[in-house]
């Protein structure tokens, strides 16, 4: 089962991502629990890196994303019940830094809590690579979208410092977990934000993106506020349903219509002619011990709705985590009395000092154990065992529906990179439809262009052989022409023969 999840964007820096996922191998206890989700947009470097001993998702985003934007698109394919904002140029060094996690979280039923590692560069100064719960990242958001590139731990870390400011400290420095964060310089020019830490290194962070980031920082002031508002209605709502828990408990005891009332269920107030506290406050329930006066040789302390007089020679005891069977033996001892009233405390001590123990017990003011209140015990401790089963079921069953919950997130996700393969390879069908359409009609083009240029050749051949025919008629006539001259010419020939042989 997945418990943590790091939100991770990375881009052309494929040996500093396989370094981070070495330092986790390394110093993780569980690393089996763990998952990277990798906030990618279309570098190829980055999509082919691999880590099979991690799982590693990854959440493609529009080239030119938000910082902001990114955290947020990891965090919907998250799993992990807490998660972590992370760069890849980190070097996790501290071992077992996922069980000292585990461990604070199970301090809060209601998760709200912000774990700020020791990076080695802000240290205390700020939460760089904040760890929250789900639960919380559910109530307020991840981090508003717009942060181009900085002040997303800043937003973080004010946040949870306002809530502090409202009563709740929920923010938790380890100093001795160390997430080394490996981008400083050793010496720094110009002008601009740049922060120089203990031990002489320099962050310089882009100054026309950090100008930007710092005003909208400061525009989101009253967002801030809100999601710390929201973080304490997660607490209240939580110590609400423990309240309610115990009031269901306490109720199931009440099994008719006397037998659960205590005499302390009414607070007294005195009259006229009695002692009377300096204002009705005093007579109210008090929270905390409160030692109200020494009396003869006892102490009288307020607690609850009661008075307690502890004799002086008890010495000093805390009342709220006291064994009532050792306070029955100081009573049995004639040195425990308790009172509704501050004047009833100093009678029954008046007569503790001045009566004798069988008087006491005869009005029945000593304190002592009754089988009435062993039996209600046992009835709260069989109880007590049955809430604690039930809360184990319902703990389970919250597990169980975590778990259908995280199946039915990554069915989703696994839909819509469905749907993305899908569209992408509409995309691919549309571009080769299209070239296919523009390769038709070169070729029909290419084709009637052709056609025409055999046409206009077949009437240069048509032409040619028409000139043909004319040169073949004018050379039989030249050849008949000759042939006649040469017939001529013998005839001529023979005639001059026989002119000669008759002289």
């Amino acid at each position: 089962m997945i418990k943590f999840s790091f939100l991770l964007p990375t881009r052309g820096r494929p040996a500093l991502l396989k370094r981070f996922f070495e330092s986790v191998l390394a110093t993780a206890e569980a690393p089996e629990a763990l998952e990277v989700v990798l906030g990618i947009d279309d570098d190829q470097e980055s999509l082919a890196v691999e880590e099979p001993r991690l799982t590693i998702r990854r959440c493609v985003v529009p080239k030119g994303s938000t910082l902001g934007f990114i955290y947020n698109e990891c965090f919907k394919l998250s799993r992990g019940r807490i998660v972590c904002l992370m760069n890849d140029d980190v070097i996790v060094r501290t071992k077992n830094w996922d069980r000292v996690v585990y461990d604070l979280y199970e301090r809060f039923d209601d998760e709200v809590a912000l774990v700020h590692t020791n990076d080695l560069l802000f240290g205390d100064k700020l939460c760089t690579f904040p760890i929250r719960s789900r639960r919380a990242c559910e109530a307020i958001g991840v981090t508003p979208a717009d942060y181009r590139r900085y002040r997303i731990d800043d937003h973080v870390y004010d946040t949870y410092n306002i809530l502090a400011h409202l009563g709740h400290k929920r923010i938790f420095y380890l100093p001795e977990v160390v997430f080394e964060h490996d981008n400083f310089a050793h010496e720094a020019h110009g002008e601009g934000e740049i922060f120089k830490s203990g031990d002489g290194k320099f962050y310089i962070p882009d100054q026309g993106i950090i100008g930007k980031d710092a005003l909208l920082y400061d525009e989101l002031l009253e967002t801030r506020k809100s999601d710390a508002l929201a973080l304490c209605r997660l607490i209240d709502l939580n110590e609400a349903g423990k309240r309610e828990q115990e009031y269901r408990r306490r109720l199931a005891l009440v099994v008719d219509s006397r037998s659960y009332r205590q005499s302390d269920f009414s607070i007294v107030l005195p009259g006229a002619g009695m002692e009377t506290p300096g204002s009705i406050e005093e007579a109210l329930p008090s929270d905390a011990p409160e030692l109200i006066e020494g009396y003869r040789d006892f102490n009288i302390v307020r607690y609850g709705n009661r008075f307690h007089c502890l004799d002086k020679s008890i010495g000093q005891i805390d009342l709220p985590t006291e064994d009532e069977h050792r306070l029955n033996g100081f009573a049995s001892e004639r040195r425990y009395v308790c009172a509704a009233t501050l004047h009833e405390a100093k009678y029954l001590i008046d007569r503790v000092l001045d009566s004798s123990e069988e008087d006491m017990r005869d009005a029945g003011e000593i304190a002592h154990p009754t089988t009435e209140i062993e039996g209600a015990r046992t009835e709260i401790a069989a109880l007590t065992q049955t809430t604690t089963r039930q809360e184990s079921e319902i703990r389970g069953l919250k597990a169980t529906l975590d778990e259908e919950r995280v199946k039915q997130r990554e069915a989703v996700a696994g839909l819509v990179e469905r749907l993305k393969a899908v569209k992408a390879k509409l995309k691919q069908d549309e571009a080769r439809l299209m070239l296919e359409r523009e390769a038709k009609a070169e070729a029909e083009f290419m084709a009637s262009a052709l056609i025409n240029e055999l046409e206009r050749a077949k009437k240069r051949l048509d032409a040619l052989e028409m000139d043909g025919r004319a040169s073949q008629t004018a050379l039989a006539a030249r050849t008949q022409e000759l042939y006649e001259d040469k017939l001529l010419m013998a005839a001529l020939t023979a005639a001059l023969k026989n002119n000669q042989g008759g002289a």
